[in-house]
């Protein structure tokens, strides 16, 4: 004889037990079927809210006599002959659009739907056309819904922003020699005397610190599939590489970072003897982030969307555009929670 015949309340914990796991089951699937059914609903209407803005633009550009770069029509016939006539249908969404000064910085995002793909392209200027930059899986196009479109280069507010913050504190500097900062001291609140410096140097101020690591940060994710020459300027040989490769001295993977956000920029220490003055920061980002395999045998890693945080040390530099240059980094600080 079975235990539940001889427990009746045993058998009603037993058949309640089973109901909690089946709602909890159906609350998941119903969860589930939510979230991909919004984040289809926030692809959709920023796909519509870039065609129409990217045709606007093109409009523009005929009626004043220049290139119609952006026009949608264009890039979607260039996709069709990426994708090719073996691959049947071809449906294409423009999701996002960056137009920003000098056409070989434009770029695009379009989302492709095929037969047997789901994913979304970035597309760089190539001539008169465009050539594919970067091909993600279409479940990780969160971070292209989030970022904002720029359908001009005066719409690229933030970016903009930056560039001014770093010219003010440029233009108000002592130079990069030791000597220049003999006398001053450093308490152990970095963050104030950072401020309390900024009074006789504007490099020093913490929004200018806080735009010079955003820029690198766009300048890194720029570089993984495209051009590293901005990056290269902003950053030292070494962490250029350890940034591009994630340490990985063989070269057998990179470390790719897509659609980084920087949360915070924490100061840690300010070495004013150092030649030349040195700053450290925890820069704390939140990006989708993965290393990929770039040779044969070679293992990569899962792919995750959450915030890491590192250690970058930044060298005061003469440069007006780049004030502060990053020197080296040191990865796997603790990512922050949240």
């Amino acid at each position: 004889m079975s235990p539940l015949d001889d427990d009746p309340g045993l058998v009603g914990a037993v058949v309640l037990g089973l109901g909690l796991v089946l709602v909890a089951g159906m609350f998941v699937w119903w969860r589930i079927i939510d979230l991909r059914y919004r984040f289809r609903e926030r692809r959709r209407e920023r796909a519509l809210r870039t065609r129409e803005g990217t045709a606007a633009l093109a409009g523009a550009d005929a009626a004043l006599g220049g290139e119609e770069h952006m026009d949608p029509e264009a890039v979607q016939t260039a996709v069709a002959a990426m994708v090719g006539s073996d691959a049947g249908a071809v449906r294409a969404r423009l999701v996002g659009v960056v137009n920003r000064e000098g056409v070989e910085r434009d770029r695009v995002v379009v989302h492709v739907e095929t037969a047997g793909t789901d994913e979304l392209w970035t597309l760089e200027r190539d001539g008169d056309g465009w050539r594919r930059l970067a091909v993600e899986d279409a479940s990780l196009a969160g971070h292209h819904l989030a970022t904002a479109l720029v359908s001009r280069p005066e719409d690229d507010v933030a970016a903009l922003r930056d560039v001014a913050t770093v010219e003010t504190g440029a233009a108000d500097a002592l130079g990069t020699a030791p000597e220049r900062f003999a006398g001053l001291e450093v308490g152990p609140d970095v963050g104030q005397a950072l401020l309390d410096l900024s009074v006789v140097d504007g490099r020093f101020a913490p929004a200018v610190v806080e735009a010079v690591v955003r820029r690198a940060v766009a300048a890194w994710a720029e570089a993984v599939d495209g051009d590293e020459a901005p990056f290269r300027a902003a950053a030292a040989p070494a962490a250029v590489t350890e940034l591009l490769t994630g340490g990985d001295v063989e070269g057998r993977t990179r470390l790719v970072v897509r659609g980084p956000q920087v949360l915070e920029v924490v100061p840690k220490a300010l070495d004013l003897a150092a030649t030349p003055p040195l700053l450290t920061v925890e820069v704390t980002i939140r990006a989708v982030h993965f290393r990929q395999p770039i040779v044969a045998g070679a293992t990569g890693s899962s792919i995750l969307d959450r915030p890491f945080t590192d250690r970058w040390f930044l060298g005061l530099d003469a440069a007006p555009e780049v004030p502060w240059r990053l020197l080296r980094v040191r990865r796997g600080v603790p990512a922050l929670r949240r």
